[in-house]
């Protein structure tokens, strides 16, 4: 896998957040931490189609993936995948859970509904980074309902480890400022740049001024501030892609929120949304020049319930509209059958 030759940061104004927080890309910031990782190409490289491969939820935090990487090491969740992501240029999932050993568990979920069964709190040993990073995940989204499952430190932890292991993360941070703000990178030619949110947004996950926490996609103001970043990534970026955390689990079908808000996203100047949440294969729509993917499922669900994994191919030819097929395999290696695709 190529690794990441370019960073930045764009920030977004989400009301409630950093008061005043401009909106502007800042050319050659990178993230804290991240300096000196990852060199920029002294020469521009011709432009060429480029492979994005996304995937589903990695839930590597549930307690018998986090103990089965803490007695096999972190490469185990990704033995039988990895070949699968090999050959792309760029590989983008989804990390439902912190990798950290620090934290309490959040208040956020009471005691109650964890015995329920209705919520869950997951973390996954801080080891698990590096497996991210061998089976050559590039960038990968913590904006969900589980990243601050052990509080800001863990979240802090997720983030560090991560960077350390050149991985890029997105959509959560140390405020507002961190959660919402993009990543950039160059493959053949192109500027890519992923934005990520989440519209699941538990008690005390979302992250404010000075309050770490996730990107929300449930705020006043959150329509104006999302509008203007995109105008401007689109200036800035060749491609724009955004992840959203969003629908109702087991539900295959988009909801009139999940419709509502992906149209919007495309609008206002993604190419892509790639959907994460609801644990299983949802609908992929072609809207006006974008495509949505709905929800891709599981990349790597809980241990022991293993059906499938989701993996979306998006091909994006220079100058032109991307194009998309899905991977998606069983664990024995057979195809799926395709998720249902809608055209607008």
């Amino acid at each position: 896998m190529a690794h990441v030759i370019r960073a930045g940061i764009l920030l977004l104004a989400l009301a409630g957040g950093v008061p005043g927080c401009p909106i502007a890309y800042v050319r050659g910031v990178a993230p804290a931490g991240f300096a000196g990782r990852r060199r920029v190409s002294a020469a521009p490289e011709r432009a060429r189609p480029v492979r994005l491969l996304a995937v589903g939820d990695i839930m590597v935090g549930s307690p018998g993936w986090a103990q089965r990487i803490r007695d096999h090491g972190p490469r185990d969740p990704f033995r039988k995948s990895r070949d699968l992501l090999a050959g792309a240029d760029i590989t983008f999932g989804n990390v439902e859970t912190p990798l950290s050993a620090r934290g309490a568990p959040t208040p956020g979920k009471s005691a109650e509904s964890l015995r329920n069964r209705t919520n869950f709190i997951f973390r996954a040993p801080p080891s698990t980074a590096e497996g991210l990073a061998w089976a050559g995940f590039d960038v990968v989204s913590v904006a969900n309902n589980h990243a601050m499952d052990f509080g800001g430190e863990a979240l802090a932890d997720t983030v560090r480890l991560l960077r350390e292991a050149r991985v890029l993360p997105v959509g959560g941070g140390k405020d507002l400022e961190e959660a919402a703000s993009a990543v950039e990178l160059t493959r053949g030619g192109q500027r890519f740049l992923f934005l990520a949110i989440s519209d699941i947004l538990p008690a005390l996950s979302v992250a404010g001024h000075r309050r770490p926490g996730v990107a929300p996609a449930r705020r006043e103001g959150f329509a104006r501030a999302m509008r203007r970043a995109l105008a401007a990534a689109r200036k800035r970026a060749d491609r724009v892609l955004v992840s959203v955390h969003w629908g109702k689990e087991r539900q295959r079908s988009a909801t009139p929120r999940q419709q509502q808000l992906g149209r919007q996203l495309i609008e206002w100047g993604a190419d892509v949304v790639i959907g994460h949440h609801t644990h299983v294969l949802g609908t992929v729509e072609h809207y006006k020049r974008g495509i949505i993917h709905y929800s891709l499922g599981n990349f790597v669900g809980p241990l022991g319930k293993q059906a499938n994994v989701g993996v979306w191919e998006v091909t994006f030819d220079p100058g032109k509209q991307p194009r998309e097929r899905s991977l998606t395999r069983r664990w024995d290696g057979s195809p799926l059958p395709r998720p249902r695709k809608r055209r607008r």
